[in-house]
């Protein structure tokens, strides 16, 4: 069973990864995301120019629990910032960070989060309601587009 979708489709929901994952042993050769599943549980999101190699040596290496596996295919140049939102919004058991820049977020444990926008720093904004705050895993990060907004008013 092939499950390698067509070519540039838009963004995979939960059900159709469940739906399409497949059973260890056979073996896709594609560039994309693949999805590593335990029964039809995402546990762990990565991005691979050869995405049957890789999970493959996922088996190999022992350190994640799965049972089966999906695969979105995109081209090489779209893989970061697709990893990265699929990791940011479903937050896999076994993948601890993400790039959320790529995604136009900023960590609130930042520098940056410090700079002043009229009188207030960024954690004021925050309590304030101006700011929302998207949690991912240990992290907190505030939407560059919305800080920006507000440094800007007047």
């Amino acid at each position: 069973m092939s499950i390698i979708a067509q070519a540039e489709p838009g963004p995979l929901t939960r059900i159709e990864v469940i739906s399409k994952a497949t059973a260890l042993g056979e073996r896709p050769c594609t560039v994309g995301i693949y999805f590593l599943l335990l029964d039809d549980l995402i546990v762990y999101i990565g991005k691979s120019l050869n995405c049957e190699a890789r999970i493959h040596s996922h088996i190999g290496e022992k350190t994640k629990q799965f049972n089966r596996y999906a695969i979105q295919h995109l081209s090489a140049e779209k893989l970061e910032k697709a990893e990265a939102a699929y990791i940011f919004c479903w937050k896999p058991s076994y993948n601890r960070r993400v790039n959320a820049g790529l995604l136009g977020y900023i960590s609130m444990k930042s520098p940056r989060r410090k700079e002043i926008a009229h009188g207030q720093t960024v954690r004021a904004f925050v309590k304030s309601g101006q700011l929302r705050v998207h949690q991912f895993a240990d992290f907190q990060y505030v939407k560059e587009v919305d800080l920006i907004a507000l440094m800007v008013q007047k």
